[in-house]
């Protein structure tokens, strides 16, 4: 090396790990649903059945299951189904 010369060192380059965009995804299907809600027409899909559920599934007085419940039925959180029967009633869910 001369004088005034930088011999500066590039660093090994590590073999990256591969990219995870095509890895297959195996989910089980419990009672007919879908895992994880992924429906094929939609991501609003599965909350519209659940919608549907509710509707069919009133009280004696006509009232609406809780969200808790619409959640419980479908398997999901307490908050999903509360997003379904808030949604639901504010006639987002029109068919």
């Amino acid at each position: 090396m001369e004088t005034g010369e930088c011999h500066i060192e590039e660093p090994l380059l590590e073999s990256s790990p591969p990219l995870l965009s095509h890895v297959p995804v195996v989910a089980r299907a419990v009672d007919g649903l879908p895992a994880g809600g992924a429906v094929p027409d939609g991501s609003r899909a599965l909350q519209r059945r659940a919608w549907q559920w509710a509707l069919a599934n009133r009280g004696p007085d006509g009232s609406l299951p809780s969200g808790t419940e619409v959640a419980r039925q479908f398997r999901r959180s307490e908050r999903w189904g509360r997003l379904v029967k808030n949604t639901g009633l504010a006639g987002q869910f029109a068919t």
